[in-house]
């Protein structure tokens, strides 16, 4: 969880970069509360929903071992619940699919959003990927 949280803050900060000035500081203080809503969950707890594809099975690596080491990291750093009231819809997305000695993995966060003429829904707010090798084994 912590490169996701480093990854948010960066973002949150590099939007301060470059401050305006006048009338647009208040533009921009807008903006910074907006990022603040659209990227951040305010450390709520939240779901997870795990899915591997493929040949994952061949290395050992099952939907419940990712998902029940996915909830071990949310559930340390106190942002793991299996309440769906508790974490107001919001739920950490993890997939892993591995073709022969090639793997990709995404994770994605996704939470309830409003729009502006009050439509709400799921929505994956950011997510990540990464592909790579691995040795035959799912650790």
């Amino acid at each position: 969880m912590r490169p996701v949280v480093a990854l948010a803050v960066g973002l949150a900060l590099a939007a301060t970069v470059a401050p305006a000035t006048g009338q647009d500081e208040n533009l921009e203080q807008l903006r910074l509360q907006q990022l603040h809503v659209d990227f951040f969950n305010a450390c709520r707890p939240m779901a997870v929903h795990a899915l591997v594809a493929n040949d994952a099975a061949e290395i050992g690596l099952s939907q419940d071992a990712l998902r029940i080491a996915t909830e071990r990291r949310l559930r340390a750093a106190g942002l793991f619940t299996d309440d769906n009231d508790e974490s107001l819809g919001a739920f950490f997305y993890v997939h892993v699919s591995v073709v022969g000695s090639a793997f990709s993995a995404t994770i994605a966060y996704h939470k309830l959003v409003v729009d502006l003429f009050n439509f709400f829904g799921i929505a994956r707010i950011w997510s990540r990927g990464v592909t790579g090798t691995h040795g035959g084994d799912a650790d």
